[in-house]
């Protein structure tokens, strides 16, 4: 028997008020320093957001519990900590709370950013593989986040590890549809549900259990078991199927159904099709996150935690910014991201807030400018109006009088729905000091603020 400290984010730092060694250990190479790691642990939810997002950050920062993450409050839940260790009462390990807060602090802000329509991550927690018997409160502890969930009619798609009878229950209980896959799991299928061995190609067996829920056997490339509260099993639809690969098990239907063409209409039932309609999401979700992904092996516990929560904001973020602007791609907004959190990690540490050191180069410094021409047909108004500091945005005086940018964007706006009253573009002699662009005094605010 022994004793062993589990680790913490100060576990991998030396003594961080030793000058000579204030570096942490494993990533000596990029020189991370301490100081740095905590601005990174504390504050990177709302490092990369665009400035029109500013009220929906701050909404959810302050329902976060910012205190958490106080050295003095630190400090007081690990006395504490240490007090519970010694009476042998302590349920959940030290790191375990950390993370926990952290999480908090982190779905406070992100469930503001995942209400927009294209987001897919809501809510995350960390669950172990060892509480196994917590799935349905799991379950209902998500469920219990959606917004508007009284004015709203939710279906919850599920694959067969939460499809339990309980979460089934409870699901129903909260007014929430379900849909997912299942598994036999002891005591659950009746015992003539699973004497059923047809194996004819697009066949359904619906079991209606007791507890007013359906359970479908449905024979495709294999058999699928199926558990829904909101279908009644006579739905189909038609859907253009691709022929599948032969395999042992499907040969035989291959063949009848596809024959020679590469593609058939097949009537499928409403349940599949609705759960392959909305477990897309979640596999979109996990398509964007593996884009990329850090490509790091970890044997601290809490790092691959950190990682995700990084992989869902980056996701959430170019999904809100994205909507305001479909030309962005996704290797775009991650390197400038990643610009503006360095730029703003370099001036936390050196204590610097309104210096040129924390400010991003102007875009196109140092190279041949290009002119600017506003689309007629899909007009857009430049990223750079988001970057930087707000302080760092200033209205001054122009070397050259020009046309407002903002001014030119409502004409073009204008020009695009066929209006007849076009507005007036002004020439103004001030421009930004950070985006370099020429703006009028009327628009200089709505042009950093708009979406």
């Amino acid at each position: 028997m022994g004793v062993v400290q589990l680790p913490c984010k100060e576990d991998y730092f030396v003594d961080k008020d030793d000058p000579d060694s204030d570096f942490f250990e494993h990533y000596r190479r990029i020189k991370l320093s301490y100081s740095m790691f905590r601005y990174l642990w504390r504050n990177f939810h709302t490092s990369f957001q665009p400035t029109d997002l500013d009220d929906i950050v701050n909404d959810g920062a302050d329902e976060a519990d910012d205190s958490f993450f106080d050295d003095e409050t630190v400090d007081e839940q690990e006395e504490h900590l240490e007090d519970v260790e010694q009476e042998d009462e302590v349920e959940m390990p030290h790191w375990y709370h950390k993370i926990q807060g952290f999480v908090d602090h982190i779905n406070a802000v992100s469930k503001r950013l995942c209400k927009n329509p294209g987001s897919y991550i809501f809510d995350f927690f960390p669950d172990g593989r060892l509480a196994t018997t917590t799935i349905a409160g799991s379950v209902a502890r998500l469920i219990d986040c959606l917004p508007r969930k009284d004015e709203l009619q939710y279906v919850v798609a599920m694959d067969n590890y939460f499809t339990t009878p309980r979460v089934i229950t409870e699901t129903r209980q909260k007014n929430v549809g379900i849909v997912g896959t299942a598994r036999n799991r002891r005591g659950w299928w009746a015992q003539e549900y699973k004497d059923i061995e047809d194996q004819r190609f697009n066949t359904l067996y619906c079991w209606h259990h007791q507890d007013n829920y359906l359970v479908c056997r449905w024979i495709d490339n294999n058999v699928v078991n199926m558990v829904t509260t909101i279908h009644t099993g006579d739905e189909t639809i038609p859907r253009a199927r691709r022929k599948p690969r032969q395999t042992s098990t499907n040969r035989n239907h291959v063949r009848l159904v596809w024959g020679n063409d590469p593609k058939v209409t097949v009537d499928i039932p409403g349940m599949i099709d609705d759960y392959n309609h909305w477990m897309g999401g979640v596999d979109k979700a996990d398509q964007y996150i593996s884009y990329y992904r850090p490509n790091l092996r970890c044997r601290r516990s809490w790092m691959p935690i950190f990682l995700h929560c990084l992989d869902i904001m980056r996701v959430n973020g170019f999904l809100v910014v994205k909507s305001s602007d479909k030309r962005l791609d996704h290797k775009s907004f991650i390197i400038s991201s990643t610009k503006i959190l360095n730029d703003r990690a370099v001036a936390y540490e050196s204590g610097v807030t309104r210096s040129k050191t924390a400010v991003p180069d102007p875009p196109g410094s140092g190279q041949k400018k290009k002119r600017r021409r506003m689309s007629h047909t899909d007009p857009q108004l430049p990223l750079c109006r988001f970057e930087g500091n707000p302080s760092d945005h200033r209205h001054e005086i122009s070397s050259t009088q020009k046309r407002c940018i903002y001014c030119s964007f409502l004409l073009a706006k204008a020009k695009k729905e066929g209006r007849e009253d076009l507005p007036k573009v002004r020439e103004p002699s001030r421009c930004c000091s950070y985006c370099r662009v020429n703006l009028c005094h009327e628009h200089f605010d709505v042009f950093h603020s708009t979406t």
